[in-house]
């Protein structure tokens, strides 16, 4: 279990604290606030805050009884930690403590030090600190997701809102409290300073009187008038990113959302706020409005009168019944069906006369200059040579002008994220297998769109065992080239691999039942949920129970028909299948889902769900 023991802190005040170990390893501090009263309908539900920026979790102890409206008694109340939250980590105090210890000697320090990393500290980190949370806390204490509200202020609203819209969470409902959907109290040029000058970190301050008009509760963020913090220009950038994505494709939350805003400054850009809220695909919002502009309104005077609203809103929730969209129609009736429908009206925008030049120049001169267009201009950008060359991510030119066009390739939000997401699919196939076998439990692998197979080979070669491998492909020449690669690996008594339509039910007609299916990059290419139900009700008929289905979405484009404008090309006309939905249709099939990865732009996910 990743999650210590809370250490009791005060039985008296009826808080816990804790450490969980998130993901990539760091130690998240949280606080628990025990369940003192037992709901009348029996349930057992939890409340999460996150705080914003210039806070900490340890604050909601100086609040929490002034929020007595939201009837948080009868729930178990926690505050999770979030990174770059100013606050130094648990890990940061057994470094120092480590520091003072002269009695170490050099061989300890090298192995007990802990090591720094401040990649580590994104929003995006954070966001899947809060999905490891949530997750474990709803299996320790028996709590549905369904009976979960998350409630986020200003960086923390941002946090819990990109973690609704990228995994997906099947909770009760969301609050927004001042959500920081504006440029962030760091400088404006921050990401534009050379890197020796910010790879320390970009100081970031806010007037306290931006935070709150308690004077009892201004020591919580600062001593003086301004709360300072350090943040980083990888922190400030995914920031930037997730506001874009959130504003953009708000359409995509379907989660019952309240969110509540002041007038707007620069810290909360109250357009992108309202932007946010009118397109929420959720049926079930409400948007309030307070006097004061503040990025902690939890936190000021007005917080008892903002807990009522909160609480209201909460016990509306729970008089009915969990909020089900009609998933399968959104194909038809869904943000992501118009943005599909709209994709040629995206293409024409780009019909400018500057942007043909720079186009037809491309077309002409760049496979001449830049193996990347070269290959994407010849074979597509599905294509096996095109996709390894992405997946390399090196540089095949020494041409100055084709190496800065690579470049640019290479590093495009899009690309960067296939990449990724295919370097998490088959990282997580190999877990997955390593479990099998360490439960000692059989590994019959399918693949139903393997490409040329060449990935899903290779995943398996490293396995100490398997026991069958059967690949698809609806393309012909793909089957063809799996088919030699086999060959060549001498594992024609393993494998085999067939031509057959994913979509068809008739493709799925096998002698034994697999314990772990692929479907990657598939169910992207088409557009009909009809379709993919076909496909996820056919695999998991011959699937064993316990079984696991491995599969990638694409559910955000930041710029709609630019790769296609650029290249001619349809491979990029697809529709951005929202994460929410993809996962509905999964569950409808016959699976649990348990666990998701994706890449810091929301781009590209790939998740992983457990045949009933």
């Amino acid at each position: 279990m990743p999650m210590s023991s809370p250490a009791a802190a005060s039985s008296a005040q009826g808080f816990e604290t804790g450490v969980f170990t998130s993901i990539d390893q760091t130690k998240i501090p949280y606080i628990h606030w025990r369940q003192i009263t037992e709901r009348k309908d029996g349930r057992k539900t939890a409340v999460v805050f996150i705080h914003g920026l210039y806070s900490t979790a340890e604050a909601y102890n100086r609040v929490l009884p002034d929020l007595s409206a939201m009837n948080l008694s009868s729930s178990s109340v926690y505050a999770i930690s979030i990174r770059q939250s100013g606050k130094i980590t648990m890990e940061e105090k057994e470094k120092k403590k480590w520091k003072s210890d002269k009695d170490k000697d050099d061989k300890e320090k090298k192995e007990d030090e802990p090591k720094a990393n401040l990649d580590k500290n994104t929003l995006t980190a954070s966001v899947a600190d809060l999905n490891m949370f949530v997750r474990i806390i709803s299996v320790r204490e028996s709590i549905d997701m369904s009976c979960f509200v998350v409630i986020g202020e200003g960086t923390g609203a941002v946090l819990a809102a990109t973690w609704v819209h990228d995994f997906a969470p099947r909770i009760r409902g969301l609050v927004l409290v001042s959500p920081a959907l504006g440029t962030g109290g760091w400088p404006a040029n921050a990401l534009k300073l050379p890197g020796f000058l910010t790879k320390n970190g970009v100081k970031s301050t806010c007037p306290v009187e931006y935070l709150t008009d308690d004077e009892r509760l201004k020591p919580i963020f600062a001593q003086g008038n301004t709360a300072e913090r350090t943040v980083t220009t990888m922190f400030i950038s995914d920031y930037q990113t997730c506001v874009q994505r959130l504003v953009k494709d708000s359409g995509s939350i379907f989660a019952p959302t309240m969110v509540i805003a002041g007038y707007g400054d620069k810290y909360i850009d109250i357009n992108n706020v309202r932007t946010f809220y009118s397109n929420l695909g959720s049926v079930r919002k409400e948007y309030h409005s307070f006097g004061a502009n503040l990025l902690e309104p939890l936190f000021s005077m007005q917080r008892s009168t903002i807990a009522i609203r909160i609480g209201e809103f909460i016990d509306h929730l729970y008089v009915l019944p969990p909020f089900e969209p009609d998933y399968v129609r959104m194909d038809r009736w869904s943000t992501s069906a118009d943005q599909y429908r709209q994709l040629k009206a995206d293409i024409k925008k780009y019909d400018t006369k500057w942007f043909n030049i720079k186009k037809n120049l491309m077309h002409k001169a760049g496979p001449k200059l830049s193996p990347a267009i070269s290959l994407v201009l010849k074979n597509g950008i599905l294509n096996d040579e095109t996709e390894q060359y992405i997946t390399d991510n090196k540089i095949r030119t020494v041409n100055p002008v084709g190496m800065w066009l690579d470049r640019k390739f290479l590093r495009n939000d899009v690309i960067s994220a296939w990449r990724k997401n295919k370097n998490d699919f088959y990282s997580i196939v190999e877990t997955l297998a390593k479990n099998l076998i360490d439960q000692e439990r059989p590994i019959n692998l399918l693949d139903i769109a393997a490409g040329n197979g060449r990935h899903t080979l290779d995943t398996i070669s490293r396995l100490k065992r398997y026991d069958s491998l059967t690949l698809r492909d609806p393309n012909a020449l793909n089957v063809q080239a799996g088919v030699n690669a086999i060959r060549r690996r001498n594992q024609m008594f393993h494998a085999e691999f067939k031509q057959s339509n994913p979509f068809e039910p008739s493709s799925y007609h096998f002698d034994n039942k697999f314990t772990v299916v692929l479907a990657g990059w598939i169910f992207e290419t088409n557009p009909r949920n009809d379709d993919i139900l076909i496909a996820l009700r056919s695999i998991a008929n011959c699937m064993d129970s316990g079984g696991y289905l491995v599969y990638t979405n694409h559910p955000w484009t930041p710029n709609p028909g630019k790769f296609a404008a650029i290249f001619d090309s349809n491979e990029f006309n697809v529709r951005n299948r929202s994460q929410a939905e993809l996962d509905a249709l999964v569950t409808m099939s016959g699976f649990e889902k348990t666990d998701q990865l994706c890449d810091v732009n929301g781009i590209f996910s790939v998740s992983v769900a457990v045949k009933i």
